[in-house]
């Protein structure tokens, strides 16, 4: 989740057009995980694409966007406890499954780092072992 700043509000930039979409200069970020993703996405011209680079705080917008664009690179950004700081680590595999102790619409989501650590999505409290139907979709 991030909070907005007031007076903060930029005009839309022009590689979308989206009458939804709002940016921001400045936002605060929670004290929780992000993630840093880049993706390739089509263009105002038809046969055009741009590199675009988003913060989102749940897997399971990253597990859309793969499934409609070429993801490039997601990276964790977590915050280190007890100084301010953040980190960063790449994250090379997702996989999204159902846990059948969550919602039926509910997707679990598990990632892998670079240095090879299994992580299920941080606000689940789950163990890899109960998720069914795993998909990689990055």
């Amino acid at each position: 989740m991030f909070y907005t700043v007031v007076g903060s509000e930029v005009a839309e930039p022009a590689q979308d057009e989206s009458p939804s979409m709002q940016c921001w200069g400045l936002v605060q970020l929670t004290f929780r995980p992000h993630f840093l993703v880049s993706y390739i996405a089509d263009g105002p011209a038809e046969s055009e694409k741009v590199n675009v680079t988003i913060l989102s705080s749940h897997l399971a917008e990253i597990a859309y966007i793969a499934g409609k664009q070429k993801v490039l690179q997601v990276a964790l950004m977590t915050p280190v406890q007890g100084t301010g700081e953040w980190q960063m680590q790449r994250i090379t595999e997702l996989w999204c499954a159902s846990d059948p102790r969550l919602e039926r619409e509910t997707t679990a989501a598990l990632y892998v780092t670079e240095t090879n650590e299994r992580h299920i999505e941080y606000w689940l409290d789950s163990e890899e072992a109960r998720l069914k139907k795993l998909r990689q979709v990055f």
